[in-house]
């Protein structure tokens, strides 16, 4: 055993303030420089205290996967979008709005290149439908090509610009499972996403 790990190193400096202080406590003398021979509770004490902290970073170190779900809008035209969404006023922050798990802000308008999407939203909540958690946190969204030519606006109760209505029809949204992690510095966080795509395409009225 490598007594001169880290570990080791603190459980000793531990048991040593701990003896140190008995030893003041009960008016006793000591010899602090040979623990080991001490007492057997210290010895004892000292087993207990790496078997705490090896409980610890292994469980610090476990995996444990988080399930998400995602909506998006892809963007399959030959041309830039501009996208504005209009989310509900519990979800918005002035020009920003909250977009969903981690509790960050974005801003309400934003760009997507060609064949490149964007999240729209995320929750923990895997059995929701796309169109409804979009209805929970949108108004409205607009989505507007550089040239000029898509112009489309989607609401709850209708759409222009545009054959399909995102609101409506979740069979309009195609899905799909991503596995990825997020390593930290001591352990990899798995991740389960189950994705939501509604693709803009060249398509019009």
């Amino acid at each position: 055993m490598n007594t001169n790990h880290p570990t080791n190193n603190k459980i000793n400096w531990f048991v040593t303030v701990f003896a140190n202080r008995s030893c003041l406590r009960d008016r006793k003398g000591c010899n602090i420089d040979n623990l080991n021979t001490f007492t057997p509770k210290l010895l004892l004490m000292k087993k207990i205290i790496g078997s705490i902290i090896l409980l610890c970073f292994l469980n610090s170190c476990s995996e444990k996967t988080f399930y998400q779900l995602q909506v998006y809008i892809k963007n399959e035209t030959a041309t830039e979008l501009n996208v504005k969404v209009f989310p509900k006023s519990e979800y918005r922050l002035r020009d920003l709005y909250d977009f969903g798990i981690g509790g960050g802000y974005r801003e309400t308008e934003f760009q997507i290149s060609p064949t490149d999407k964007i999240q729209l939203f995320s929750t923990e909540d895997l059995k929701i439908e796309p169109n409804t958690l979009t209805a929970q946190v949108f108004d409205s969204i607009h989505v507007n090509s550089a040239d000029g030519n898509i112009k489309i606006k989607f609401s709850l109760s209708t759409v222009t610009g545009y054959p399909y209505n995102l609101y409506n029809d979740p069979s309009k949204w195609s899905y799909e499972i991503r596995h990825y992690s997020e390593p930290t510095q001591f352990k990899r966080n798995p991740v389960e996403s189950h994705d939501y795509i509604f693709t803009i395409t060249n398509q019009s009225d």
